[in-house]
């Protein structure tokens, strides 16, 4: 049970990742230039960031530190991971929000 509910976590954080990525399409900057493989590693690198933010969850998850309630249901946590996943441009875009907030 335990690898199927870390496994389900890490693909639902993917899942919500290119979610992710897909809803902000038109925003993605893509450097060209660099050929395939670049754009490849570009979104390899989305992807399994998503899945680390998956991974994450769960094991705040079952360790008690977060959302205790998911402990013991795996489709909810499954739902968390994958909002995970999908919020996995919030801390950089937030970031960058405070950035240019101190710069005006």
């Amino acid at each position: 049970m335990l690898e199927q509910s870390i496994l389900a976590c890490i693909s639902a954080g993917c899942f919500g990742s290119l979610f992710s990525l897909l809803q902000r399409n038109s925003t993605v900057p893509l450097n060209l230039t660099g050929g395939g493989f670049y754009t490849f590693l570009q979104s390899l690198f989305i992807c399994v960031l998503g899945a680390l933010s998956g991974a994450a969850l769960y094991l705040l998850c079952i360790s008690g530190l977060a959302l205790s309630v998911a402990k013991e249901n795996l489709a909810m946590l499954t739902v968390f991971a994958m909002i995970a996943g999908f919020s996995e441009r919030m801390i950089p875009d937030l970031f960058n929000k405070m950035q240019k907030e101190q710069q005006e």
